[in-house]
Order: structure tokens, then sequence, then C-alpha cells
């Protein structure tokens, strides 16, 4: 021990046990004092190896008990082993966080086995009952869902210490704001201005020490605060044992003045202390009389001193009624040359002294403290802390506070609160948020609000309990999915996190929702998925159905397969010998055959391919061979067209023979997809996982065979994973983002499963969409509260109501029935659309098009050329002159060899004819005739 004050009340209470013994047994006691140095780890060792050492040394100085009065974290498990060692009694004046040691029976009999374990006795009630404490009275102040909750504290808290005692506690939010005392006053304003902006708490819980309160009044009095701010409640955990003043809320300021609360401004505090109805309050005032003038020292924890007063009263006690009973073993002794400190530690059995000090101090009876009942209850921690609530009104100018019991108490041990008090709930916030997305028919979103099914059973609720609410619309329009993580998004997230209050519309329960949140009762007819498609759909062509028979890479390589064989047969055609341009045929008449240029070798080819045109076929043996091959060519890949094409318009109607899961699995012609991070989503989600998991077991079975798996080791595995395959498909192709895309995604094609009410509403409200076989899955729809919700059983009890008075089925006729389109009956013609044949009008308009632009320019090229050769021949006749004689008359006309373009004079002299413009020799050839040299 450090501390005077402790040491000092240590004293009185060794004085008054000696002036008055529990019994005649215990007519000495014996003080040893020893000084641990808070912080000095290695100081607490040393003192532990020398009371180990002067015990072994002299054994009249061994401890029948040890009391550790160090109240702090250091080495707290230091002198619990240390009286393990030399086998002494131990109790602490603090709760320390040492494990139960594990107690050996030499019994075989279990029921006399007795405490199997044992821990370490403490006389101080455990630091969660001041939590559980503030955390009732916060609910109780809250009404459960009326605001955000911040807890402000100096200490290391969590949610699972804070809220974890208290059944019926709720709070919308919880925030753990933990304040340094080093914190300077503007920044600590400014830090608790920006918590109130953004949290807008109805209650603040205090939970720190004098010197971090007095930063943050000193802080509230410098500067200027909003008045909301100043308007927010406060609950103030003071651990003072003056039940007439809230101390924490007091500090002596430089001048040494004291001053209490906010010198500014009058506010009301809500103060928690310590029940001291039932406490020896005469020991208390002994206590603060030999404390004296430091009693009152806002640094000094009464606490602490009267604990440890009660530390000392608690051992004696305990020692006294196991010495009575004759039940103290004797003192462990150490061997020659060590100390018990080395030897090993003594296995803890029911004949150490460790044991039969705990198991006594576990069994005392409740007796009055001097802070309230000591009431172990079979427990080695006194577990009986109650607390007592306090308002206290300070006035800003004087600074004087008067606080007043609201008989208000709460029970740590039980877990009971006894609430004879009128307190006022907090009016700060008391309106619910109830979230909401726009999913017809269950939420609608209409210029004068919000309606739809799940808003007017919400509606019939609130009116009969009188509740308040606003409608908050979620922001990504997501209900809620379990992240990797663990934490929750969308609607159900905003619920878990206590961010909203409800959330309403088709919220479908299941088990990870139930962790997270609250449901009521179902209040619609159960639900399940649903294939929904587009009603015009089932015969969905495009204007060109016709080139989907190929793929692109087919059309491509036919493309290169008309221009190879094109140029080919140009090639052949010009370089043979056999050709009808180089071979002429000299017969009685003109010889009739196609000279294959390159515009005439494209034309054959194209006609060959559509069995159209009319043409004559090459002469040379090289040139039809490669014909017949490309002839062959093309009477298979239109075979194949036309077949692909035959088959293509007979399943055109494939969508409606899809009647299954499985038969829409089987397929890839038919896309299919999902709302993203909906319940249908969790749905293939949770099955592909599920598939997986059965195929990693069959798998470990089959690599890991033993005698009694060799069973399940087969060939194949067994299970086809048909939610594995349509999840991965759905992953590819894509999710859609809302129900409004959904709806899009299925008039261009696609299958979308969606919820069955909300298709049954989407599918009355359309003439162009249906339903694709039967319902999967089947579940509920619910509405989301925060977990452990005080309006849960009274929402469920409205509900149960509403069923009785079919006003449930009535709301459902209203939704479903009222929203029915007049829709014209379907035709039970199967004819094609202009539509769905349009691309071969578009093709013949796209032949008129060229055409027309091919004349144009044929017509523009020939008045060119025409031009051009007139020019010529004029410059010809002007520079030249010909000169032509006439032969004299005969009477036998010389015949001229046919073919001729000349007139021969009588000496055998063959003169040149002047043609005609425009005309030249090839036009009196007759086609596939070989012009002469």
């Amino acid at each position: 021990m450090e501390r005077t004050d402790i040491r000092s009340v240590v004293e009185m209470a060794v004085e008054e046990i000696r002036t008055n013994p529990p019994s005649p047994v215990v007519n000495t006691v014996t003080l040893s004092n020893y000084l641990v140095v808070k912080g000095d780890a290695g100081a607490a060792y040393q003192l532990s190896e020398t009371i180990c050492s002067e015990v072994s040394e002299d054994p009249d100085k061994h401890p029948d008990i040890i009391v550790d009065l160090s109240m702090f974290s250091e080495n707290q498990c230091l002198f619990q082993h240390t009286a393990r060692q030399i086998d002494a009694g131990i109790i602490t004046a603090e709760v320390r966080e040492c494990s139960t040691l594990q107690v050996q029976s030499n019994s075989t009999d279990a029921r006399e086995s007795g405490f199997l374990t044992i821990g370490l006795p403490s006389v101080r009630f455990p630091e969660a009952a001041s939590i559980a404490s503030l955390s009732a009275i916060a609910g109780r102040l809250l009404t459960s869902l009326c605001s955000d909750t911040v807890l402000f504290t100096d200490e290391l808290i969590g949610p699972h210490m804070v809220f974890s005692d208290f059944e019926r506690l709720q709070f919308v939010g919880r925030y753990f704001i933990q304040l340094q005392e080093s914190t300077k006053p503007t920044e600590l304003i400014d830090f608790m201005e920006k918590i109130h902006r953004v949290v807008q708490s109805g209650l603040w819980i205090m939970k720190v020490s004098g010197t971090t309160m007095k930063n943050i009044l000193k802080a509230m009095d410098l500067h200027r605060i909003s008045p909301s701010m100043l308007n927010t409640s406060w609950l103030i955990y003071d651990e003072s044992l003056n039940p007439t003043q809230c101390q924490l809320l007091c500090y002596t300021d430089s001048g040494g003045k004291t001053r209490c609360g906010l010198q500014k401004n009058s506010k009301e505090f809500l103060c928690l202390k310590l029940d001291l109805n039932k406490a020896d309050l005469a020991a208390l005032a002994r206590v603060k009389n030999r404390v004296a003038q430091t009693w009152d020292d806002p640094h000094l924890n009464q606490l602490d001193v009267t604990f440890a007063y009660e530390a000392i009263r608690t051992a004696v006690i305990a020692y006294d009624e196991v010495s009575r009973k004759g039940d103290w073993p004797p003192k462990r002794t150490a061997e020659p040359g060590t100390t018990l400190c080395q030897m090993s530690t003594p296995n803890l059995t029911k004949e150490t002294r460790y044991y039969r000090f705990a198991d006594t101090v576990r069994k005392l009876p409740a007796r009055a403290g001097s802070v309230g009942e000591i009431i172990f209850n079979g427990s080695v921690i006194n577990t009986n802390a109650r607390m007592r609530l306090f308002r206290c009104k300070i006035s800003g100018e004087t600074g004087t506070q008067q606080c007043v019991d609201v008989n208000f108490t709460y029970s740590y041990m039980t877990n009971e609160m006894n609430d004879t008090s009128k307190l006022p709930e907090l009016s700060n916030r008391q309106v619910l948020r109830v979230l909401v997305i726009h999913d017809p028919p269950f939420v609608v979103k209409t210029p004068n609000g919000w309606t739809g099914y799940s808003v007017e059973v919400f509606q019939r609720i609130a009116k009969d309990m009188g509740l308040s609410y606003t409608f908050v619309e979620q922001e990504n329009e997501i209900y809620g999915v379990k992240l990797p993580d663990g934490q929750w998004n969308g609607m159900i997230g905003e619920i878990a996190s206590k961010h909203a209050d409800i959330g309403l519309g088709p919220i479908i329960q299941d088990g990870e929702r139930k962790m997270a949140v609250d449901f009521t009762i179902p209040y619609y007819d159960s639900a399940g998925l649903t294939m929904l498609i587009s009603e015009n759909s089932d015969q969905a062509l495009g204007p060109f159905f016709f080139l989907e028979v190929f793929t692109t890479p087919v059309w491509i390589c036919c493309i290169i397969c008309i221009v190879v064989v094109s140029l080919l047969v140009y090639i052949l055609d010009k370089f043979s010998p056999y050709s009808y341009q180089n071979q002429a045929v000299l017969t009685d008449g003109p010889s009739e055959g196609t000279i294959f240029t390159l515009k005439e070798s494209v034309w054959y080819v194209l006609g060959a391919c559509t069995q159209q045109g009319e043409s004559l076929d090459p002469r040379s043996m090289s040139t039809r061979i490669l014909i017949t091959g490309h002839w062959i060519f093309v009477v298979i890949m239109i075979s194949m067209f036309s077949a692909n094409l035959s088959a293509r318009l007979t399943v055109s109607g494939l969508k409606e023979e899809i009647k299954s899961l499985e038969q829409l699995a089987v397929q890839t012609d038919v896309r299919y997809t999902v709302r993203n991070n909906s319940a249908e989503y969790a749905f293939f989600r949770k099955m592909y996982e599920i598939e997986e998991s059965l195929f990693r077991i069959w798998r470990d079975l089959s690599m890991n065979m033993t005698e009694s798996t060799s069973n399940y080791s087969v060939w194949q595995y067994p299970i086809t994973e048909r939610y594995g395959i349509i999840f991965k498909r759905m992953n590819e192709w894509g999710f859609t983002t809302s129900t409004a895309d959904s709806l899009r995604r299925v008039r261009s094609g696609s299958v979308v499963f969606m919820e069955s009410p909300l298709a049954a509403y989407h599918i009355a409200s359309s003439c162009d969409l249906k339903q694709l076989g039967e319902r999967i899955g089947s579940w509920h729809y619910g509405i989301a509260l925060a977990p452990k919700s005080f309006l849960t059983p009274h929402f469920n009890t409205i509900i149960l109501h509403m069923k009785s008075e079919n006003e449930l089925e009535k709301l459902e006729k209203k939704w479903w029935s009222t929203n029915v389109t007049n829709c014209p009956e379907t035709s039970s013609s199967s004819g094609f659309t202009i539509d769905q044949v349009g691309g071969m009008f578009i093709l013949l308009a796209c032949g008129f098009v060229l055409g027309g632009i091919i004349l144009v320019i044929e017509l523009i090229v020939f008045r060119i050329v025409i031009r051009r050769a007139e020019k010529k021949a004029q410059a010809a006749v002007t520079q030249e002159t010909t000169t032509i004689e006439k032969p004299p008359q005969s009477s036998i006309p010389t015949q001229l060899p046919e073919g001729s373009s000349g007139e021969q004079h009588e000496n055998g002299v063959s003169q040149e004819r002047i043609m005609p413009i425009g005309h030249n020799e090839m036009d009196h050839i007759q086609p596939g005739v070989k012009a002469p040299n």
C-alpha cells in the first residue's frame, strides 16, 4: 500500500476487531503492512519473494490471510499466486480478472466432490455493476427506442460489458467515447459539439473521473454551446458516498473555491449513486472521521477507502468462522535450503487453507457494511451492488445543488428495477424512424407521401399504440444482406446498428436476419420465388435473326471463300490455254462462251452461292474442277443454313416450354438473373454455398478413405450442382439493381427471379408479363424492429387481432385486385410480324439503294469517257489527212473474209477503214470469239 488514507482505515479496522472481536477464538490480530508501488512490476515480484523468504525462515510469520489492497491492474494476480505457494487465504478489495482454479477432490462420490472450481475472493462488486445500472436506467428514461445514447468514459469499456446484463435495455444507437484527462478544453468542447450534431442523442451517460468531469464543465463554461446540446439530459455515475450531493459535479477552481455544475447555466442532472439505505451508517461515519479532511477531496476515491475497511472485516469474519469449526489446516513449511516460492505449487484440494478460506467466504451470511449490504450469495465476489437514482438541480448563479431521491433502484445481483418513481420520459427525438423502399404494392411512394400494403398495416398498429413516426427512404434500396465481415448492409444493417427503429416492406424472415433484428409474426401469406418473363418474348425474333444462324467467324470465312474462289476463277481462266479467251473455236458459226474477267468471276461465284443468275460455265478443265469444289461447298453450307434456320424458327418458343428450374438450368439461350443484394440473391448464393460445402465434404471423404468412409467413394459426384450453375451464370450475365431494372430486363427477353407477391402484382398491372413454372421455396414477411424491442409483442398482438378481423385479407384484396389491367385476349396465330421479318425487307431495300447509286456512278463515268474520246477524235482529224482511193469498177466483186474490217485495193494492199466515233473493232465480234490480231 502507498496511500495513507487506506493505511489509516485498515489500522482502524484492526483496532475495532481487537476491541470487539467477533468471537473468543480470534483474540489476537497481527497486522503486517507491505508497500506496493504502482507501476513497478519488479518491486511487486520482489515483495512476493520477500514474503516467501520470511515465511520459510520463520514459520511464525506465516500469514493466515493475505489482504490485497493494491487496487491497480498491474500484476493483479501476483498475490493470488503467492497465496497458493505459501497456502494462505486471500481476499481483495477490488475484483481481479484472474482465472478460477480447479479443485482436486479425493472423493469418488460426485455429490461430495464439493466446489470444483474456486475463484479469487473479493469484497467489492464487479465493475460491470455500475455499467449495467447505467444501461438499465437509460433504457427506462429513453423508453427503449426514443433516442441514441452516448457513453462518455475515461476507461476502456466495450459494448459487451455495457449492455449484456440488462435484458430489457434497448438503445437506438450506442456510442462509446473515451475521453482523455489531458484533452484541452477547446478540443473537448469541439468534439462534444460534433458528437451532438452527428448523433443528436437525447441522453449522455457520464462514467468518468473527477478530473475529466472538471474538464468537461470548465470547457462548457468557457465556450458557447448550442441550446440543443445544453438541453441534452445527463446521467452521471457518482462513486461518492454522500447521499445529498453529486460530488462528481463539483470541483475546486484555481482560487481554491468549490464550484458545482455549469456557472453560466442552471441545469438538472440525473445522478446514479450507491444505495445506502441498508448500509451501516455508523461504520461509514467512523471511516469518514478517520480520513478526516481528505474525505471530501475530489481526488479521493471513497469506495477504495470503504472497501479496504470492509476487506479487513470480511477477512477476520471468515477466518473466525473457519477457526471456530476447527477446519483451519496447518501451515505449509518449506523444505530445507529452499523457500516456499521455489517449491512446486501445491495441489489445490479441500484440505488447503486457500480453499477453506475461499469456501467460507462464499458461505458467509449477508451483513450490513459501510457501503450497503455485503452478500456473497454462494460466490466469492460480493454481487450485491444496489444503485439509487437522484435528481440534482444545480443553480448557475450560486452553484448550489439540491439532490432529490426519485425512488428508482436497480439491483445488479437480481437484475431487477424497483421503479416507484414518476420520471418523465425524455422528450428529445421521441419520433420513430421508419425505413421504407419503394417496392409496390407493399410500399408505394406518391406525391402525397407513402402508402402501400405494409404501410397501411403499420399505420393501423401505430394508431392503436399512439406512436409518432416519420418515414425515411432507404438510400441504397437494399433490404439487407450479411457481408463477409459479419456486418449487415441495407435496411437490416441500419436497424441492427440502431440508426433506425422500424423497417417496412417485403422483408423476408430468415435465421440470419433474426439474429440481427427482431421480427413480428407474419402479416402476409407465405411467399416464394417465381420466374417472370415477357409475354412477347415467347417467339422473339429480331429483324436479322437469320444472321444468327451462323456465328460471326463463320460468316467471315464464307465471305473470304467467295473472294478467294472468284480470284482463282479469274486467274485460271486467264492463264489456261483451253479457256475461251485463250483458245479460238472456228466453226461454221460463232461459238458462245464467257470470258471470265474479274467482274464476271465474282458474279458467277455469287450466282452459284445463291443458286440464282444465268451464266455459261468455264471451258477449261482446271476451272471446272475448281467450280465443282465450290458447288459442293455451297450445297453443304446452304443445307446447314436451311436446317439451322428451320430449327431456329421451330424453337423460337423455347421460353414457353420452360416449366421448372431444372429446365432453365440446362439451357443457355434464355438468360436469367435476380436483383442484387436482395432476398432472391441471398437464396441462390446460400444454395450455391451449400452445394459447395457438400462437394467439399464428399471430396474429403473420397480422398481420405477409411473403412467407414469407403462407401462414399464413387467415380462421379452424385449430386447435380444446379444452383451453383445458375448462380455462376447470373454472376456472369449481371444482376439487376432494382425492381424497375428487373422489369426492364424481363421486357428485353430475360427471365428474372422475383418474389411471388411482387411478381403477381406486376403481372396484374401489365399485359406483357407472365409467370413461368411453379413457385420456388417458401418464406414469410415481417416488420423489422430493433433487437429485443419492447414494441415487438405489442405489434404481434395487433397483427393477430387484424388477422382475426380479416383486416389483412381486405388490405391484400385492395392492393392486389384493384390494380388489375384489362388486357386484350392473346391471339393463337403463330404468324410472323413485320418486326420479325423486317430484316429481309431491309436487305431488299439495300439492293434498291445500291443499284441506284451504282447507276448514277455508271452514268457519270460514261459521260466522262465519251467526252474524252470525242476530244481525241477531233484532235486526230485536225492533224492528219487521210486519202482514200476508190478502186476501178469490177464486174466481180472481191469477197472479203468474214470479220474483215478493211477494203482491198487492186494491188492487194489493205486500207484502214475509218470507224465511226464511239465504235471499235470489238463491237463487231460475237461474244466468246477472239478478236483478230
